[in-house]
């Protein structure tokens, strides 16, 4: 039967090959029942003291720094404005209308609703219980980089999440690329002495929470992000890590932070309104996924010459090198990136799900 399988595979590769295609490889774990995703409702509330920081939050800080005095390569336009008025709208009416258990049960089950909108590249949820090929298609690629098991993805138990099960909960649709991100994030920062990650546009928190779970020693993860964004990522990492978690709402207290030693691991979520504050930190690790390429070329600039300086080892991003029209919007090429003469590439890798390269390439500068 061994080799019948096999003259059959490479048959099919040799017919494939001459007609310019290729097998989308899928490796399905076990038997059939394990790539049928757990859809039962997991829910895990959101504590008042957690609800009450982000009420405090949007106190001071405007989900889209409306009548706030900043910088105008800071303010919420492009791609991203429509996601949150358009595909975010109830979550965004929430937040305006003060309707906080309104915004608290959205919270609770993230996962399956808008507030993850934009934030990775699958269904929320479909109510299909057959896992789609690109995340079977991700897992295989996460152990096949790292040599490790699915039970040691970060399963998070906030957000009310859904998928398959591995040990420790349900596995996410974007666990296997948040695993190899962290596993290069970590082998970057080996030997680093109370390392310092800066995550610019970090979404709901996965890279980073996949990042503290596979760290030992103080780690400082400073996530930056637009403050509708940032808020969903403090619900979610104060769910798991409740003690280790800042939320930043005043210039003074990110300032204050910084000063300190980092003696364990800290979350540090500043809203991007002071991202100008890290401009002299010491930075281990620049990273960024899929959100420099969906802003305006002014705020692609500045964020570059705000955190690319000569106390930034290392910068790490993926993004389009094929520019995409959102119909009101064009993408930047990150082959457009400004980067600055003290960093040079050292690596330029299409991302492991796209074979041939297409649009996403993860590149990695680091400063002479």
């Amino acid at each position: 039967m061994a080799l019948i399988k096999k003259y059959v595979g490479d048959f099919l590769k040799r017919f494939l090959t001459k007609r310019n295609l290729e097998f989308n490889r899928v490796r399905w774990y076990g038997d059939e029942t394990s790539t049928i995703m757990d859809v039962s409702e997991n829910r895990i509330g959101m504590s008042d003291r957690n609800l009450n920081c982000l009420i405090s939050f949007f106190q001071k800080i405007d989900p889209l720094y409306e009548g706030m005095e900043i910088d105008d390569a800071l303010k919420i336009g492009g791609g991203w404005r429509r996601i949150i008025e358009v595909n975010m709208a109830n979550l965004l009416r929430a937040i305006r209308t003060k309707d906080w258990e309104k915004y608290r049960h959205m919270l609770e089950n993230m996962f399956r609703n808008e507030v993850i909108y934009g934030l990775w590249n699958y269904e929320y949820f479909s109510g299909s219980k057959n896992a789609d090929r690109r995340y079977l298609s991700s897992l295989d690629g996460f152990q096949f980089i790292t040599r490790k098991s699915l039970n040691d993805l970060f399963c998070p138990k906030f957000g009310n999440p859904w998928g398959i099960l591995n040990d420790h909960g349900h596995i996410l649709m974007i666990s296997g690329d948040a695993g190899y991100k962290a596993f290069n994030i970590k082998k970057l920062i080996e030997g680093v002495k109370e390392p310092v990650i800066v995550d610019l546009g970090s979404g709901f928190g996965a890279d980073m929470m996949q990042l503290a779970h596979d760290c030992d020693g103080p780690l400082r993860i400073i996530m930056c992000d637009i403050p509708v964004t940032l808020a969903t990522a403090f619900a979610q990492i104060s769910a798991h890590w409740p003690e280790n978690v800042n939320l930043i709402t005043e210039k003074n207290q990110l300032s204050k932070i910084l000063k300190k030693k980092c003696e364990r691991l800290e979350f540090v979520l500043c809203p991007t309104l002071f991202v100008q504050e890290l401009s002299e930190q010491k930075i281990d690790v620049l990273h960024n996924h899929g959100s420099l390429c969906e802003m305006d070329k002014e705020t692609i600039d500045y964020y570059l010459n705000t955190l690319l300086s000569k106390k930034t080892a290392y910068f790490i991003e993926i993004n389009s090198s094929m520019p995409e029209d959102w119909g009101d919007f064009l993408e930047i090429g990150s082959h457009d990136f400004p980067i600055p003469v003290s960093h040079k590439l050292i690596s330029s890798t299409p991302v492991f799900m796209a074979g041939r390269g297409q649009r996403y390439l993860q590149n990695l500068y680091r400063c002479d």
